[in-house]
């Protein structure tokens, strides 16, 4: 009579994770096809785009094109960093607790690092279940015990890659002050979830950009993305 409801409580969470799980992936298929046919296309729309500006503007519409191009290959940089240093502390951390398959596990956090939430919580997952189940460990802890400090480490990990890490380097790579990064992460998030997150701090840089583009041209002085 105890067990039976933590049973079933597992049970629908799970189901409810398995759920989330499979509208993420199927979701992240359709942003991949969809990219994949941008990217095919992408000198024609941004011809197009130029075109469909006024001739004054053209050259200003180029200028903004190519200044966002520029902000998504910071981010960009910015994201494969963040997972070298994300993957290379699992990696660390898990061989010196003593974890089987460190490398690897290391490897799957540095990849799953472009997947906001999803992909932490797949790892610190992955993580704990290889410490469950190893059998013996260095620090002599029964395999749940061995498999809660994992757990830990793992949310260590995490909560410094979300407070630290993310708003430093991204924010270095798109030249924006870490603290309007973490803002930016805590709005988006609220609306329009891991979309949100992942895209947050690329659209908070391109909007910095247009805004500052619209100033210089008001005061009459000629943008700097334009000289």
């Amino acid at each position: 009579s105890t067990i039976a409801p933590l049973v079933s409580q597992t049970g629908t969470l799970l189901s409810d994770l398995a759920g989330a799980t499979a509208s993420f992936v199927g979701n992240a298929l359709i942003v991949l096809v969809i990219g994949f046919y941008v990217l095919l296309n992408f000198e024609r729309i941004r011809d197009w785009l130029i075109a469909a500006a006024p001739a004054p503007y053209q050259a200003d519409a180029r200028a903004l094109l190519g200044g966002t191009g520029v902000i998504l290959q910071a981010f960009l940089r910015g994201q494969l960093i963040l997972g070298l240093v994300v993957g290379v502390a699992m990696a660390l951390t898990m061989t010196i607790l003593g974890v089987r398959f460190a490398l690897g596990i290391g490897l799957i956090a540095g990849v799953l690092e472009f997947i906001p939430i999803f992909g932490a919580l797949v790892t610190a997952i992955i993580s704990v279940l290889v410490a469950l189940f190893q059998g013996s460990n260095r620090l002599g802890l029964t395999p749940f015990g061995f498999a809660l400090v994992v757990a830990g480490a793992s949310i260590l990990i995490q909560q410094i890659e979300n407070n630290v890490l993310v708003p430093r380097i991204i924010g270095r790579s798109l030249d924006l002050n870490p603290l309007v990064v973490i803002l930016a992460l805590l709005a988006a998030g609220s609306l329009a979830g891991v979309v949100g997150l992942l895209l947050a701090a690329p659209a908070v840089a391109t909007l910095k950009l247009a805004f500052s583009y619209l100033y210089w041209k008001t005061v009459g002085v000629q943008p700097a993305i334009a000289q």
